[in-house]
């Protein structure tokens, strides 16, 4: 029984069958083919295969393959990469700001509680205070003998040479531009000094730059963080700054160059609390 089925069917595949194309009037015959079953399976499946090799070959050398999920090239992983570094730089740099927000805002608000070490500027202060009070001794006396003159006038070399000496110590800070002090603000310490157009603005102390723009009156304002919880803020009306936000700066690195004269306006912030410039810097 299972020969005859397998013969009938492949008696079947072999028979001869026509398509006719008739027209549908005059039922004339237009076009005709002759085909058997296992031809028209075979050309069946030859179409579907040429079909599959024509649609994958699309794809493959085609810039439609980049519209498959989950496909991509070599050059956009690279590319993905590039931007996973810049994300992860961005967010660095975002941390950084906020620290410097933060610390900035906390300075201001007094919310920090450090111990500002003043033993340096107490021995001065010691020192000039025992001046008065101390008693000579036998062998003082013998440099009393001595006659030794004073000089009348002091040099202006030598007092810059003394302002650098006192500003050498680790607890005080350069002068950060040189001019006349002609008021005090506003505020509490803070002072205003009469420049010159192109002086020079230095740091007064290594920091970093935390902030660099203009205020709301237009002025250019600088702020830098020095250690021991220490903070400069430099108004400057009219000058070319020569340092960005985020920048660290030695002491007595030029900073920015003044465009005109003008009056600069100059704060010193120490724990959060706003000092007297001039019993930390020799103006």
């Amino acid at each position: 029984m299972k020969i005859n089925w397998l013969h009938k069917i492949q008696e079947n595949l072999k028979e001869q069958y026509r398509l006719v194309v008739l027209h549908n009037e005059t039922l004339e015959e237009k076009k005709s083919w002759q085909f058997t079953l296992y031809r028209f399976f075979i050309a069946i499946a030859l179409l579907i295969i040429i079909l599959i090799s024509l649609t994958i070959a699309i794809i493959s050398f085609t810039p439609l393959r980049e519209y498959i999920p989950g496909y991509g090239n070599a050059k956009q992983a690279q590319q993905l990469r590039i931007l996973s570094n810049k994300l992860d730089s961005l967010e660095l740099i975002y941390n950084q700001y906020d620290y410097y927000e933060k610390n900035v805002r906390n300075i201001f608000d007094g919310n920090i509680s450090y111990q500002y070490d003043t033993t340096i500027i107490d021995s001065i202060k010691n020192i000039q205070s025992a001046k008065t009070s101390l008693s000579l001794s036998k062998t003082d006396s013998i440099l009393l003998e001595l006659d030794i003159t004073p000089p009348t006038k002091i040099s202006r070399a030598t007092t810059q040479h003394n302002k650098d000496n006192i500003a050498q110590d680790d607890k005080l800070f350069f002068t950060p531009i040189y001019g006349i002090i002609t008021a005090n603000t506003a505020m509490q310490q803070g002072i205003v000094l009469d420049s010159k157009t192109k002086s020079s603005v230095y740091a007064p102390k290594s920091g970093t730059i935390i902030l660099q723009e203009q205020d709301m009156n237009g002025n250019k304002l600088i702020i830098i963080q020095h250690q021991s919880n220490a903070l400069s803020i430099l108004h400057l009306p009219y000058c070319n700054p020569l340092v960005t936000t985020g920048q660290f700066v030695k002491e007595k690195q030029v900073i920015a160059i003044l465009t005109k004269d003008q009056k600069v306006q100059y704060e010193l912030w120490i724990d959060g609390k706003e000092v007297n410039p001039q019993d930390y810097i020799l103006f």
